[in-house]
């Protein structure tokens, strides 16, 4: 089956120090990795994960930023969600701000975290089609939040004997006919997700700045 997929690659952050020493360029570091569950757009076949990273800096620096699919993440297809846009926060663990896809020079002062978090792929089909078995392993390995899993996939899960996650097929089964009565009609063939309804109501900040 085909899936509407996005590549990613472990990114850099480049910064720049106030200084004019050259040992004191690119004076970030890597504080965490993760997947993040939430960008795993719902579908019948599930869109690529995006990921997080948290830089802190060790020096005030400026920070440069060149990316694509700030405004709009990757589309669905057949009925699949949307992915989430790129972002990038600067002071993420302050009042935090996000910046546009293509920034030059943005302050960063020493002790601040920037967070970056790719673009999720879009995912294909209807996620209230996805196999049970397939949901639980999502669930399981982190992929789907348990929010998610109910809201967006029909899936309701109860803690087992062992401690781990276990599917209520009766209530499951009942929610996903509710929530396929409510949807009315066949899902879109794409969704452009959210960020494409700000761009047409000029919500959207600058790309450059």
């Amino acid at each position: 089956m085909p899936t509407a997929m996005t590549r990613s690659i472990s990114c850099r952050i480049r910064a720049i120090s106030r200084r004019n020493s050259p040992r004191r360029g690119f004076r970030c570091w890597s504080r965490s990795w993760r997947c993040v569950p939430i960008l795993a757009a719902p579908a019948c076949a599930g869109g690529g994960q995006g990921y997080e990273k948290h830089y802190r800096a060790l020096v005030d620096c400026r920070t440069i930023v060149t990316a694509d699919r700030v405004r709009l993440g990757c589309y669905g297809l057949n009925g699949g969600k949307a992915g989430q846009p790129f972002c990038v926060t600067v002071d993420a663990e302050g009042e935090g701000y996000d910046l546009g896809g293509l920034v030059d020079g943005e302050p960063v002062l020493k002790g601040q975290i920037v967070r970056v978090v790719t673009t999720g792929g879009g995912g294909w089909g209807d996620p209230l089609q996805r196999e049970l078995e397939l949901v639980l392993r999502d669930v399981i390995e982190g992929r789907v939040s348990l929010a998610s899993a109910e809201n967006d996939y029909g899936v309701i899960f109860t803690t087992g004997t062992t401690g781990q996650p276990e599917i209520n097929e009766a209530a499951t089964k009942q929610l996903r006919a509710d929530l396929k009565k409510a949807q009315n009609a066949a899902p879109d063939m794409i969704d452009r997700g959210v960020g494409y309804e700000k761009m047409l109501r000029g919500e959207h900040r600058p790309r450059m700045r």
